[in-house]
């Protein structure tokens, strides 16, 4: 197994830094990994306890430099040939879980990434869960994280609470961006730029971890101070949804689950089953039904050629123009007849949006489900 260099932020998070930190110690290989501390300018007792380890990098910020930043600081100071874990300080590791994470990442050349399941998180990552303490929550984990190959599925965008870069991805496409900074898409925008130089990316339904969830952004007691937090907290989001969506011609829906597919009903969903998704953003509808139904054979027209460039080592992915002529050339291009079409959003007011919909429905087997809207 290749080493790993840990890099671990904290930010006013001594206790559950401690529990972090103690999770790696116990359930991660001895002589596995390094682990890098950046603390980003901490004014509770994290620093005297970071001081007092011996087993770890410590980098001591002399004011809070963000996210983004201080993870680069933490991968430029990692050892030179080392793949690469960013992890939040509020995370519980569990037995087996890096072990797992990098069985996955080096199961092929062209995964540049690989990242796990939890109790709470975005990107889809999350599973329901109902232990009730720690002690639960790891034998829950023990019996969970037993690496099954069957069980990585590719993925469209991994959240860096924790996250595990092969070192090759890294020297070609660079770390965080910094223009993010505090927070919010760098890790979005690393795993776009990851899957455009060609890298696949691994969700591992195998391994769970625990998080607690921005615990760094609940420090206040003050209830004026909170509430200008996080009013402050959704001005900066608004800005780097904007700046990412921009920076990767991607539109704002480009991580939605579009809600007419919980209308579909699940026997269409079963194993050996074809679905096809038309339209603009469905390239994230398919990673998403794909993992939840496992079997099911998942295909994608898209109007967005960005989108279809840098999903098609992962999906069954075809760009067209919004015509019935290259929506029937994309259609014959995979090959295939389909049990369930949805279209997210509908044809709308297209030009020659009933063409299509006949174009469509010669691909639909008798019996087969038409959803649109």
């Amino acid at each position: 197994m290749n080493k790993t260099s840990i890099i671990l932020l904290s930010y006013n998070t001594e206790d559950y830094t401690r529990l972090c930190i103690e999770s790696i110690r116990n359930f991660t290989p001895r002589g596995s990994y390094e682990l890098i501390v950046i603390d980003n300018a901490s004014r509770d007792g994290s620093l005297a306890y970071l001081r007092a380890q011996k087993d770890l990098r410590l980098v001591e910020n002399a004011e809070n430099r963000g996210f983004p930043a201080a993870c680069n600081q933490g991968m430029a100071l990692a050892m030179p040939r080392n793949d690469l874990l960013l992890l939040n300080s509020d995370t519980i590791v569990t037995p087996h879980w890096l072990e797992n994470l990098q069985a996955a990442l080096h199961s092929a050349e062209n995964i540049g990434a690989a990242g796990c399941v939890t109790n709470s998180c975005s990107h889809f990552q999350q599973i329901p869960v109902s232990y009730a303490d720690l002690d639960e929550m790891l034998a829950f984990a023990e019996r969970f994280n037993v690496s099954q190959s069957m069980l990585w599925q590719p993925w469209h965008a991994l959240t860096a609470f924790c996250l595990l870069v092969r070192r090759k991805a890294y020297a070609e496409v660079g770390g965080f961006d910094e223009a993010f900074s505090p927070g919010n898409y760098e890790d979005d925008d690393l795993c776009i730029r990851l899957r455009d130089a060609g890298y696949s990316l691994l969700l591992c339904q195998d391994t769970f971890i625990h998080h607690f969830g921005s615990a760094s952004f609940r420090k206040d007691e003050d209830a004026q101070k909170q509430a200008a937090k996080e009013k402050a907290y959704r001005a900066l989001l608004r800005r780097n949804t904007k700046y990412f969506c921009e920076k990767h011609l991607l539109f704002p829906d480009w991580n939605m689950l579009h809600g007419i597919l919980t209308t579909v009903p699940g026997e269409l969903l079963g194993e050996g089953r074809r679905l096809l998704l038309v339209g603009m953003s469905v390239c994230t509808d398919a990673y998403i039904q794909r993992a939840a139904h496992p079997g099911l054979r998942v295909s994608c027209v898209t109007w967005d050629r960005d989108a279809a460039a840098r999903t098609q080592q992962d999906l069954a992915i075809r760009y067209a123009q919004q015509t019935a002529e290259s929506l029937a050339a994309a259609l014959s291009d995979l090959q295939e007849m389909y049990d369930v079409i949805v279209i997210p959003g509908g044809l709308g007011d297209l030009p020659e949006a009933a063409q299509m919909r006949d174009v469509l429905g010669r691909h639909l087997v008798p019996g087969g489900g038409f959803y649109e809207g």
